[in-house]
């Protein structure tokens, strides 16, 4: 069957037939994304397609995702559907996720948020992207920057000086992500000890509250 029939039996009221073309469809593989994407209409479908883009596997769907971030009346969809899907085997995808922040206005909070996901576990050879990024002229890069590197824990360390650095960013989220980030790197973040005491007086409550965290995780 072609695929947009396919699509369109997904919903249907015969069970057999919804089953059916569910296990067709992920059969199908990556050309049964975009149509899968754009028949989306609630959450109830929602739902579905992100069960068989699931099945279908994060690595292989996630690129036909990002790839309908380029298109105005899929971009939103595609991006809410790749949040749910991506994880930290997408990690090859995290130098396009950052160019997304900063070059797509309507999606750069579902890439900031993707980048976070596919950073958390090991930043790996990115790792230097994310140091570059603290000092992105972008607030938004700097502020997902910072968020990557505050899920990365102890594998942040290389960062620790450009983490500092970011303590003083003119925005206070960038500044709270910074100190969070220190914290969860921990010992190895002492040098960063000077600067975030200097953010205990902060004007934001919630730098002041992530810096005391991180000196008291820092300081064991």
């Amino acid at each position: 069957k072609p695929v947009d029939q396919l699509v369109s039996e997904l919903w249907g009221a015969d069970s057999a037939l919804r089953a059916e073309a569910r296990s067709a469809l992920a059969a199908h593989g990556t050309k049964a994304v975009a149509p899968m994407v754009r028949a989306v209409r609630n959450d109830k479908t929602r739902r579905t397609v992100v069960s068989i883009l699931r099945e279908m596997g994060a690595v292989k769907v996630v690129p036909e995702l990002i790839g309908l971030l380029s298109d105005e009346e899929a971009q939103i969809k595609a991006g809410s559907l790749m949040f749910s899907v991506i994880g930290a085997e997408s990690v090859a995808q995290a130098k396009t996720l950052l160019e997304c922040v900063r070059s797509k206005p309507a999606v750069d909070n579902y890439c900031g948020t993707s980048l976070v996901k596919v950073m958390s576990k090991n930043p790996g050879a990115h790792l230097g992207m994310l140091r570059k990024a603290l000092g992105d002229k972008n607030t938004l890069a700097r502020v997902y920057a910072a968020a990557s590197l505050s899920h990365a824990g102890a594998k942040a360390a290389p960062a620790v000086p450009e983490l500092t650095k970011a303590l003083a960013d003119s925005d206070s989220t960038v500044r709270w992500n910074a100190a969070e980030a220190l914290g969860n790197v921990g010992a190895a973040a002492k040098p960063a000890a000077p600067a975030l005491k200097k953010a205990l007086e902060d004007s934001s409550a919630e730098v002041r509250r992530r810096a005391e965290e991180a000196l008291k995780a820092i300081n064991g």
